[in-house]
């Protein structure tokens, strides 16, 4: 009893506990979007609206081609053509009205792009509304606490590129991606010498191999001697 007790302590500690960057990393980059609120979706996680999807000329076209428009295609036509009264109206309604001819029609989705600098490691990607976190992993997707909405990402190259959906269908909402990571080392960069330091070890520290050359040519205007050099004495690395 006290066992069972315990573990859902610790479940519910852990799924409120806010997120915490493991060590090392920092925030590299963030990016808010705005997101107006969905059409009648019924379903859960529906798919994005296409601007341009549902309007006279689409229909006209696809009438003149021989193609039959489904019903929630025809009745999304007759609703964003609507005057905004009526548009309000309907949407006053939950989805009720909307749900009896055009079920599942879509949300409203938002994409944002970070650029990552060369080299950027130990990446976590993170999504948010201003309602909390999206923690609940579902495919591709990561659902937000708030409701009705979810994150996708994916690397393209040095870009993170997401997408952020709204399937509520009268809340608009702010979201927000941030990504956190380690950031490569900026070169050239400076060096002080400490105690019971040579060429060799600061190399090995600074490339992962002991080229005390290269550390050498780089400071060859206050190193005479690889073998001598001094506490206090200010080095510069080259990039690898």
């Amino acid at each position: 009893m006290h066992k069972t007790l315990f573990s859902l302590i610790f479940a519910l500690l852990f799924l409120a506990w806010p997120f915490s960057p493991a060590f090392g990393q920092e925030l590299i980059a963030e990016k808010r979007i705005y997101v107006d609120h969905g059409d009648y979706a019924d379903v859960d996680n529906p798919q994005c609206h296409v601007r341009g999807q549902d309007d006279a000329t689409t229909l006209a076209l696809d009438l003149f081609q021989g193609k039959i428009p489904s019903v929630p295609k025809t009745v999304g036509i007759i609703v964003e053509l609507a005057l905004p009264e009526v548009q309000h109206l309907i949407a006053g309604t939950g989805g009720d009205i909307g749900k009896l001819f055009a079920p599942n029609r879509y949300a409203t989705c938002g994409t944002v792009a970070l650029l990552l600098a060369p080299g950027t490691t130990n990446i976590d990607i993170k999504g948010f509304t201003d309602e909390g976190d999206c923690p609940q992993r579902d495919g591709a997707f990561f659902k937000c606490r708030a409701g009705w909405s979810a994150w996708t990402w994916s690397r393209q190259g040095d870009y993170i590129v997401a997408t952020f959906k709204n399937w509520s269908h009268n809340r608009a909402r702010n979201a927000t991606l941030r990504v956190y990571g380690i950031k490569p080392p900026v070169w050239p960069r400076t060096h002080i010498v400490v105690k019971g330091e040579c060429l060799s070890k600061i190399a090995e520290a600074a490339y992962g191999k002991q080229d005390w050359p290269k550390v050498y040519r780089a400071n060859r205007t206050i190193v005479s001697d690889p073998d001598l050099i001094y506490v206090g004495q200010k080095l510069t690395l080259s990039a690898p």
